[in-house]
């Protein structure tokens, strides 16, 4: 295994060795060996030299299943340090004074039968290498590794020639061959551990589980009401101790009665959601907290026991939706016996529920056919319901208009009066009577 110095002692080494052997075959030619970019000089006078480039790291695939560390289960000391191998790929490249091809291939030449002669790299031609950096490379124990680096001659196609040059290096290219240095292994740090203390008891988790679903919600379009309620029908919705209903618009879950919950139907009131309802489309989700119990067994000795988890587990239905729309609850009169609702300038009447302040941005009033927006500041919100007062245009005809409102594009409901002293018994209301000539 080796260092952070290992990848740097590689090279050294290649040039250290290149030199030497170089230096006793060619005679006739001086020569430098350099490790600089293809393109570092290009815009000097060419001397002869060779250069060896490393362009490319990959991990090698050897080692890439036995990169974790191994620890003493009982001492937590470290027995095998985590490990990442790497395979190295340099270019190498001649150049040669005055562009001279002969002495650049001679060069090559002699470069290539060097490393394939001295294919796998020797502790001592390591250590030679190491002392000739003088101190910039003290502290490298590359020459220890155990696995032997080898030097392959690694064959690039013209393609992968013409984009490497083109990519990385602003010159023009010269004759280059390309080799793979493998394996480099990159030792771990010894780190001190704490030793987790040893199992005192294993246990079975048991969770009685049936996954709770929700089929459909009755009424599917609901008039807002305090008083209305909504039917949830499913399968196995009374799944746990304490179940929870939560909304779109209120993430936080909200407690029920058992009383209205069966395994196939919950009941709730819409004011258990207290402000947890959007006008429009509303999400309904049914959650379920429940304690496990563990049926546990000591390593120490043969007794076993049942004992309750003090953490509580959660799970979740699936999520279903139901139609919430406004209701008009009052609209105000002249007290004109002979007329429903007569109008003469402005319609006021109340709604509900309380808007939010998105909601108030987009509020419009709908007479049969006729659509009018309500500007924001002709709504009133309180506590209990919004109060709209708005002038009617005077392009529009005295007659007898059917109300309703209209929210985010969702619009209130006309609904049968059912009580017999009204005037509009056993009709559709809300409605008004514009009579500006009265």
């Amino acid at each position: 295994m080796s260092n952070y110095l290992a990848i740097a002692t590689v090279t050294a080494t290649l040039k250290h060795l290149l030199f030497q052997e170089m230096s006793n075959e060619i005679n006739d030619t001086q020569f430098i060996i350099t490790s600089n970019p293809p393109d570092s000089g290009s815009d000097k006078p060419p001397t002869t030299r060779l250069n060896l480039f490393l362009y490319n790291i990959t991990p090698n695939t050897g080692y890439n299943n036995i990169d974790l560390p191994t620890r003493n289960n009982t001492t937590g000391e470290l027995i095998q340090k985590q490990i990442l191998g790497l395979n190295l790929y340099y270019l190498l490249t001649v150049y040669a004074a005055d562009n001279d091809d002969i002495v650049a291939h001679k060069l090559l030449a002699s470069a290539i039968r060097i490393l394939n002669e001295f294919s796998i790299l020797k502790p001592k031609t390591i250590t030679d290498a190491v002392y000739a950096e003088n101190n910039r490379l003290i502290g490298s124990d590359l020459a220890d590794q155990i696995e032997s680096i080898k030097l392959n001659l690694h064959t690039l196609s013209l393609d992968e020639i013409t984009k490497l040059w083109a990519s990385f290096f602003q010159t023009n290219y010269r004759i280059s061959v390309s080799y793979q240095a493998t394996v480099v292994i990159l030792d771990g740090l010894a780190r001190p551990s704490k030793i987790s203390p040893p199992v005192q008891e294993r246990g079975i988790y048991v969770i009685p589980y049936k996954q709770p679903i929700i089929e459909k919600i009755e009424p599917n379009v609901v008039e807002y009401d305090s008083d209305q309620e909504i039917s949830i029908f499913g399968q196995n919705l009374k799944n746990g101790e304490n179940i929870s209903v939560k909304t779109s618009k209120s993430p936080d879950a909200i407690n029920l009665s058992d009383k209205n919950i069966t395994d196939k139907n919950i009941k709730i009131k819409l004011s258990q959601f207290n402000s947890g309802l959007n006008i429009g489309v509303n999400e309904i989700q049914m959650v379920y907290f429940y304690e496990s119990q563990t049926y546990s067994q000591s390593l120490f000795s043969s007794s076993s026991s049942f004992h309750t988890l003090n953490k509580k587990f959660e799970h979740q239905s699936n999520i279903s939706v139901f139609m919430l729309v406004p209701k008009i609850t009052t609209v105000l009169t002249n007290d004109d016996d002979d007329a429903i609702n007569p109008l003469i300038e402005n319609l006021i009447f109340h709604f509900i529920p309380p808007l939010t302040s998105i909601e108030k941005q987009n509020v419009s009033v709908i007479l049969d056919n006729n659509t009018i927006k309500i500007p924001s500041e002709n709504i009133e919100v309180t506590p209990t319901d919004n109060i709209v007062t708005i002038g009617l245009p005077p392009s529009l005809p005295d007659k007898t208009y059917f109300l309703r409102v209209l929210v985010n594009g969702t619009i209130s409901l006309l609904r049968i009066d059912n009580n017999p002293e009204n005037p509009t018994f056993n009709k559709s209301i809300p409605i008004i009577q514009l009579r500006r000539g009265i």
